[in-house]
């Protein structure tokens, strides 16, 4: 059922307490580093919550502003595909807050929509590290990344109606990736049969209980 939610509360709060994590076991590509990463996700009335913990190395965070490429820092990705939508989106959160999210049909064909500057305002995040993170951080460090994103921004760009998806079912995937690192890394939480991030076909499931 719901549960009052605080935005982008740190991993200590009590609402993380019930929340069941998941973690991101599967290697999309091999690589010489594999670090742990997990995400919890809570809703309310307000809207979604989720907060990823990572045990990592060879941390970098470059990214200067939101829609800037993420996914080339130590980043951790949501792609959430709600119901009824034919298009998914892609949230992609750099280790140190920057964001960079899309409405997506076919990211591959150019078919897709970048969120505009009022859409990504509604999307609060909170990194447990600096602006910056350069140079590299190689020795092991456990880093956090919180974010909200409210269920207006949901109706706003997508098809949500107005009540909350209680007993709803998504679709969806989570990754952790480091493509600039020194030791780039693709991890995901559901298993997918090819290296392909952007393949909503192999999405798993997300049933709001």
């Amino acid at each position: 059922s719901p549960v009052p939610i605080s935005p982008c509360a740190g991993g200590e709060n009590v609402q993380w307490s019930t929340a069941m994590a998941v973690s991101l076991d599967y290697v999309a590509e091999e690589s010489e580093f594999r670090p742990k990463a997990e995400l919890k996700l809570v809703y309310d009335e307000s809207g979604i919550a989720g907060h990823f913990r990572v045990d990592d190395r060879y941390v970098i965070g470059i990214a200067k502003h939101d829609q800037d490429p993420t996914w080339h820092d130590s980043c951790v990705e949501c792609f959430l595909h709600t119901e009824g939508d034919p298009r998914y989106f892609n949230f992609e959160f750099g280790c140190t807050g920057n964001l960079r999210p899309y409405h997506i049909e076919n990211y591959r064909t150019g078919k897709y929509d970048v969120v505009p500057r009022e859409g990504l305002e509604m999307i609060k995040r909170r990194s447990s590290l600096p602006d910056r993170v350069f140079p590299e951080i190689e020795d092991p460090i456990r880093w956090s990344l919180g974010f909200f994103i409210p269920w207006d921004f949901f109706r706003k760009y997508s098809v949500l109606g107005p009540e909350v998806p209680s007993g709803r079912r998504w679709r969806g995937n989570f990754y952790k990736c480091a493509e600039h690192s020194s030791h780039p890394h693709w991890l995901t939480w559901a298993k997918m049969s090819q290296p392909e991030f952007h393949a909503p076909k192999e999405f798993g499931d997300i049933v709001f209980e």
